[in-house]
């Protein structure tokens, strides 16, 4: 079974508190459904500014071969649960995080500390080099005033490359 942690472990607030409801496959498929069907999970501890990065982490009962992480986000509220800075990291044999090779992301993710025109259950699919690992950790400095962020859904996949591009499901987010 496919573990998830937070960097904060008992956020306040309105969202759920276990991690596990990001392990969804629906929080992305909006069509005919009210926003208020779908979890999210953020990291605000009532605390306002962040201590360091927040991350969300995925860990396997054995290694997978991957080179793709989606990422569904939470709602954007007026306080934060956006990134400024965001990277896609793996855990390497020797126990050490290590940043994966050739990162890109579709649509590009906005790094400006502001809400900007951002949207609620906006989907952004990160690939990288293929690689082996029991865990892939998504890391990043968290956005806005009270510096947190919200996600509906992560997920993580090994797809060919060379046949399916991200751009082309842009249309579903």
């Amino acid at each position: 079974e496919v573990r998830i942690t937070a960097s904060v472990s008992h956020p306040t607030g309105g969202a759920a508190r276990d991690p596990h409801v990001l392990l969804n496959e629906t929080a992305h498929r909006l069509h005919r459904h009210p926003l208020g069907d779908f979890d999210q999970r953020h990291t605000y501890d009532g605390q306002n500014r962040s201590s360091g990065p927040d991350w969300y982490i995925l860990e396997f009962p054995a290694p997978v071969q991957i080179n793709c992480l989606e990422m569904t986000m939470g709602f954007a509220f007026q306080n934060g649960s956006w990134w400024t800075a965001l990277a896609v990291e793996v855990l390497g044999g020797d126990g050490c995080w290590q940043s994966v090779e050739r990162l890109s992301v579709v649509p590009p993710y906005p790094s400006s500390d502001d809400r900007a025109e951002r949207r609620p259950f906006e989907k952004y699919t990160f690939t990288f080099e293929v690689i082996v690992t029991r865990a892939v950790r998504l890391i990043g400095q968290p956005g806005g005033l009270d510096q947190f962020t919200s996600l509906a859904r992560i997920a993580v996949y090994h797809r060919d490359l060379s046949r399916w591009r991200p751009e082309s499901y842009l249309g579903s987010r």
